[in-house]
């Protein structure tokens, strides 16, 4: 006799999801309203054909994204404004912090921290908040019985001392990443499924 229902929650790492499809859709638009739904219908027919549970229920979807201040404002106003009011989401922001780097030359020599064409500092805005937002929250969640199954869209392997944590007392993670990339992670999940398979579904206008 099987689990008649199981609780689940989607933890979508926002960059490491955009980067990806801007790299493979071929210029089309990601319908975020759908994507929830198409998910989790992925992770439902994983789960009930693992005879896991009879049912997955869908408690939220929880987005992470850092932001470069005065770079990234019109991301900060949709994130705010349009995608966390969305029925069912829940949006997670960080600032990204602007560090200033130099780049040392190997073969001259030289070490520089301004880019030679524009004469702009260089530098690097680090987003390593989120990760440490999403482990916590699966995490505490987990702890807090908001769920019993996460699906974790990321290829980052960074995620997998939480995840084996995690299944260590008996939570499913479900990985959902781009063919070819986060190998590893996908590895140690519970189950693991391709984004590519569902790009169509995820297209904004395919319904």
């Amino acid at each position: 006799m099987g689990v008649p229902s199981m609780q689940s929650k989607i933890f979508v790492d926002f960059w490491n999801f955009t980067l990806q499809w801007q790299n493979r859709s071929g210029g089309a638009d990601a319908d975020w309203r759908a994507l929830p739904q198409v998910i989790h219908a992925k992770a439902d027919e994983i789960v009930r054909n693992a005879r896991a549970a009879d049912e997955l229920e869908l408690a939220e979807t929880l987005v992470y994204a850092s932001y470069e201040p005065g770079r990234d404002d019109k991301l900060r106003d949709w994130l705010d404004s349009w995608l966390d009011p969305q029925p069912g989401f829940r949006v997670v922001c960080s600032e990204r912090a602007w560090r200033p780097r130099s780049i040392h030359c190997r073969e001259c020599g030289t070490t520089t921290n301004v880019c030679p064409s524009c004469s702009a500092e260089l530098g690097h805005a680090g987003e390593k908040g989120i990760d440490v937002k999403i482990v916590t929250d699966l995490v505490a969640m987990a702890w807090e019985d908001d769920y019993s199954v996460a699906v974790l869209l990321s290829s980052d392997k960074d995620f997998i001392p939480a995840v084996e944590c995690l299944q260590e007392r008996n939570y499913k993670i479900i990985n959902a990443a781009w063919r070819g990339a986060g190998v590893e992670l996908a590895r140690t999940c519970w189950a693991a499924f391709h984004l590519d398979d569902l790009m169509p579904q995820l297209v904004r206008g395919y319904r």
